[in-house]
């Protein structure tokens, strides 16, 4: 067994040996704020999440394997069956709980869990909500002042679909089936009970979805090792499969949507779709700051590794796009970027007033009610981050880190992803805009560390892969076992 090896379980046994016996409670956050510790009566259910995770390395070495050789419809039946086992571990995790998925209805209709749903029962006219939203938005509850509107009109739109009689009688049948739908705060319609049980299954699912633009980030077809250990290290990660149904997902299969159609139109920038493909990046990207201020990070993060594909193209002596065409991409991107602020502000949305309030809010609720003081948590982020992440995982992110750095100046590397989280992460900690909550709140960044460390894996047998994977695994079913998230 490597040195590498060895060190990852020792880091992945040691950080559950930690969590379950909390002998260090700043894991967990602060004395202003931390997560909450619940042991689970039973650990039997954790084993369908060990059966769950044996069938997905399955799934990542076939892809390992013929993914540079198989068909379309081939490729597309393997993604399909890793999308369908993220979900069936998000179930599981979430199934182990007290309550079991029961929760997913509940966390959407909880007023202080996911606050966005209990906004949308109230809007009337989606227009005249984007018009006056910067007057009423300080009158939101928990997290709804805080952020744009898109998060809102997404609830709304659901359950506008899900009031139809049929479809009403039918998910709240469903929601029956897994142990029942909670009643939700008083005033709540049938209508939106059956919205909550839609939209919680819908979250599950679009997050899931966000491994398919990684494969595309990590190189595609001509990349089947880094593709396979993507799926694998990406259905590990902490933060991703245990903060379900989250709204933090939307943000993170937009940003990931983005970042997948800008590398592809700048790795090919002379081809003719090159600027439908840059476009539609900054559409993605659009979408994403509609629904939180926060994607304009995970739009810079991934911009970051666009940059530095291009600057370490000189070393590669690797053909750079001309000017004209890149100013033509670039013009595409921000046309694209500029489609949804654009309807909304013609819809009578005003776009500086909403940035102010969500600003201000944000403060309010860190600094003021729960007395979050910069000096800690500019510490206590990236503490909070790693566990999300996987300190495994963090580990082979910074061994990348390294690589990436001594392998530049020989043209090794294509994209510096590690390097790029390095500077993403440490900027944002510095601005302090969020006090706490990172591990969920930056799960954007995440894909950064997995696709770097992915790359890494190239020309190395499958089998190298099961210390890392199973290291995270084991944080992974101790943080469900013993940490009382998302709560």
């Amino acid at each position: 067994m490597r040195r590498f090896d060895v060190l990852v379980l020792a880091v992945g046994g040691a950080t559950a040996l930690l969590i379950g016996t909390d002998a260090v409670p700043g894991l967990r956050g602060s004395d202003t704020w931390r997560w909450q510790r619940r042991a689970l009566d039973s650990f039997a259910p954790l084993f369908v999440c060990v059966v769950i995770f044996a069938a997905t390395v399955g799934v990542a070495f076939r892809i390992r394997k013929v993914w540079g050789v198989a068909r379309v419809g081939a490729r597309a039946l393997l993604l399909a069956v890793a999308v369908t086992l993220v979900i069936a571990q998000m179930l599981a995790l979430t199934a182990a709980e007290p309550g079991g998925l029961t929760n997913v209805a509940r966390r959407v209709l909880d007023p202080s869990f996911t606050s966005y749903h209990t906004v949308a029962r109230s809007v009337k006219d989606p227009a005249e909500f984007l018009r006056r939203y910067h007057e009423i938005q300080r009158t939101f509850p928990v997290h709804g002042p805080s952020q744009p509107p898109g998060r809102v009109l997404f609830f709304h739109a659901i359950n506008d679909w899900a009031s139809a009689p049929g479809r009403t009688e039918l998910l709240l049948s469903f929601g029956a089936w897994l142990g029942g739908v909670p009643p939700g705060p008083p005033g709540t319609t049938e209508g939106q009970r059956a919205g909550a049980v839609a939209a919680g299954f819908l979250l599950l699912g679009l997050g899931a979805l966000s491994i398919v633009p990684l494969t595309v980030v990590v190189g595609g077809r001509a990349e089947p090792e880094a593709v396979g250990t993507a799926v694998l290290l990406m259905s590990c990660v902490p933060s991703f499969v245990l903060f379900t149904p989250q709204t933090d997902h939307l943000i993170l299969v937009l940003a990931m949507s983005a970042a997948a159609f800008g590398l592809e139109a700048m790795r090919r920038p002379g081809r003719a779709r090159a600027p439908a493909l840059a476009c539609t990046a900054g559409l993605c990207g659009s979408l994403g700051v509609f629904v939180s201020f926060t994607s304009l990070a995970a739009l810079g993060a991934w911009g970051l590794g666009v940059v530095g594909m291009l600057i370490f193209a000189r070393f590669r002596d690797a053909p750079l796009p001309s000017v004209e065409r890149f100013a033509t991409l670039s013009i595409a991107a921000l046309v694209g970027l500029a489609i949804v602020p654009a309807v909304t502000a013609a819809l009578g949305m005003n776009w500086s007033a909403v940035f102010r309030e969500a600003t201000a809010a944000a403060h309010h609720v860190q600094v003021v009610v729960f007395g979050r003081q910069y000096s800690t948590w500019v510490v206590q982020n990236l503490v909070d981050f790693v566990v999300f992440l996987g300190p495994p995982l963090a580990v082979a992110w910074m061994a990348r880190v390294g690589a990436e750095a001594r392998a530049a100046p020989r043209g090794g590397i294509e994209t510096p992803f590690a390097i790029a989280l390095l500077a993403a992460l440490l900027g944002l900690d510095a601005s302090g805009r969020i006090l706490g909550e990172t591990g969920r709140i930056w799960m954007f960044l995440m894909p950064l560390a997995v696709a770097g460390v992915a790359l890494g894996s190239r020309g190395r047998p499958a089998r190298d892969l099961l210390p890392l994977a199973g290291a995270q695994l084991v944080v992974l079913l101790a943080i469900r076992a013993f940490w009382n998230v998302p709560g």
